[in-house]
């Protein structure tokens, strides 16, 4: 009787040892699920369109320091460990990821492995010179801006485009682009060249030519008929009446050409002053069209100079009513009727 008593208390001491044991496993194991699986992202940090932008050539190491300076985890004692087990430390590519809330480690870290770095849409427009464009796009890209101008304006990219640093704006057509964050400089630019073939259709070359237009100089009148209409439905009577003065040999007369000029001026109204600017780009003094762009031109007011109104037009005013609209104008005198109810407006 006692050694059975002996062996049963021996039974249940084992039995309590494995289930403590077993009890620690369990608890050891369930730790480690939610290091792996629970969301780890910093809900103060990460909003519905967050990205963590990790840096071409970026070391396993910079991407701790930049998970640890914008407090991105919530655990990231537990980020490292999945990330050892993962192998991640020997599978770092830069570039855009998108995280969410919901993301826990194995999430995180199986995009970052797998460097499922996401495409996002990219807008190339309203750019003055080549230098806003140089920033815009560095802005948005990993390019940096200093890279982007000194390829713009590197004598072999001019020859080749047959473009000069006055009318290089030209090559650039303005839209919204799908690109990966870390795209290289010479890939982003082959983008740009295709695109603008793209556009530059063998009929849209014709028309440019029948106007007696290089694709540059027609790029050059769109960027002033774009800064004058406000409304896309004037464009192409717009684009009709600065033709007609060119055909005329009638020098353009365009504000956005002075604008142009002032465009550093925290004032940007004009003054009787400012159409006396020794400038090329002064179409008040000098006749033709400027040395390029003065903005960087939509596709729609190319379109309008290629498709422009043929009409008798030679001036343009802005309605009295302050539309926005115009009233067109075929002689000098009409106009001056039209300007003086403007301005009459402007001091009511």
């Amino acid at each position: 009787m006692p050694r059975r008593k002996k062996r049963k208390s021996t039974f249940s001491a084992v039995l309590i040892v494995f289930i403590i044991l077993a009890f620690i496993v369990l608890l050891v194991g369930y730790k480690f699920y939610l290091g792996i699986f629970s969301p780890n992202l910093n809900p103060d940090y990460v909003t519905e369109h967050s990205v963590i932008e990790i840096p071409t050539e970026s070391s396993y190491e910079d991407v701790l320091k930049l998970l640890r300076k914008d407090s991105i985890l919530l655990d990231f004692r537990s980020f490292k460990w999945v990330a050892k087990k993962m192998n991640y430390p020997n599978h770092v590519y830069g570039g855009r990821y998108p995280v969410n809330r919901e993301m826990n480690n194995y999430d995180l870290i199986r995009m970052l492995r797998a460097g499922e770095n996401a495409p996002f849409m990219v807008t190339i427009d309203k750019h003055r010179t080549i230098y806003d464009l140089a920033g815009g796009v560095s802005a948005q890209l990993e390019i940096d801006s200093a890279e982007i101008v000194e390829h713009i304006l590197n004598k072999r990219f001019l020859e080749k485009h047959k473009l000069n640093q006055d009318n290089v704006l030209s090559f650039f057509v303005p839209n919204t682009y799908e690109f990966y964050w870390n795209i290289s400089l010479k890939k982003f630019f082959q983008r740009m060249q295709k695109e603008g073939d793209k556009y530059w259709t063998e009929e849209k070359i014709e028309k440019a030519s029948n106007l007696r237009f290089t694709k540059a100089e027609l790029y050059t009148l769109a960027s002033i008929v774009q800064e004058e209409a406000a409304h896309e439905s004037e464009l192409e009577r717009i684009a009709g009446v600065y033709l007609n003065r060119i055909r005329k040999n009638m020098p353009l007369q365009a504000d956005p050409t002075i604008k142009y000029l002032i465009k550093d001026r925290n004032d940007q109204k004009l003054y009787l002053n400012d159409y006396e600017i020794v400038s090329p780009y002064n179409t008040y003094k000098n006749s033709g069209l400027p040395p390029g762009p003065i903005t960087m031109a939509r596709m729609s007011a190319m379109d309008a100079v290629l498709n422009a109104e043929r009409h008798d037009f030679l001036y343009f005013c802005a309605k009295a009513d302050g539309s926005g609209f115009h009233e067109f104008s075929t002689n000098y005198r009409q106009h001056t009727n039209y300007r003086n109810l403007y301005l009459r407006s402007k001091k009511n």
